[in-house]
């Protein structure tokens, strides 16, 4: 929202490719949720402990998809932001610091969600039997996060995308 509030160029493509990462990194974590959900039937996240051990795949993409949710460099979440930080210098300071403290919060959110399902002490007794992610599940991950790495490391692809469609619109 604070990229539509600047109104500038940067602020206004930074909130558009905001928008595109945060469904493309939201689908990836309501998929990681759903493969737990359907094999253990179980909501409470304390059950879910030391899953690195006998879900390693999922691990792997558990990780990487916090780091688009924070905003890791590489990642489309990354560009979406930085846009929008580049349009808040027209603005008073206090939306900087907000905008700043949020996404040290959103950073220490994610990785203490990673630590605390993928480490620590395997809690098989509300657990019975494992399985990593099979191979649908993996292709549709992989299918989500190549999207997301890609647009990451080349932006433009994205930004042509929506100059080609706010064209069409005033046209």
């Amino acid at each position: 929202m604070l990229g539509f509030i600047s109104a500038n160029v940067y602020g206004v493509a930074g909130a558009y490719v905001a928008m595109i990462s945060h469904s493309l990194t939201s689908a990836m974590l309501f998929l990681l949720i759903g493969v737990l959900y359907s094999r253990y039937h179980v909501r409470v996240l304390k059950y879910y402990r030391g899953l690195t051990v006998v879900m390693p795949l999922f691990s792997t993409f558990f990780f990487l998809t916090c780091a688009s949710n924070f905003s890791f460099p590489g990642t489309v979440s990354f560009i979406g932001e930085f846009f929008v930080f580049v349009s808040l210098a027209a603005l008073p300071l206090v939306f900087i610091t907000i905008t700043a403290a949020s996404t040290v919060l959103i950073l220490v959110y994610n990785l203490v969600l990673f630590n605390k399902i993928n480490f620590g002490r395997l809690d098989d007794a509300y657990i019975k039997s494992f399985s990593d992610l099979n191979r649908y599940e993996f292709w549709a991950l992989a299918f989500l996060l190549t999207n997301v790495c890609v647009l990451g490391l080349q932006p433009q692809l994205l930004f042509d995308l929506i100059y080609i469609c706010s064209a069409a619109l005033c046209n």
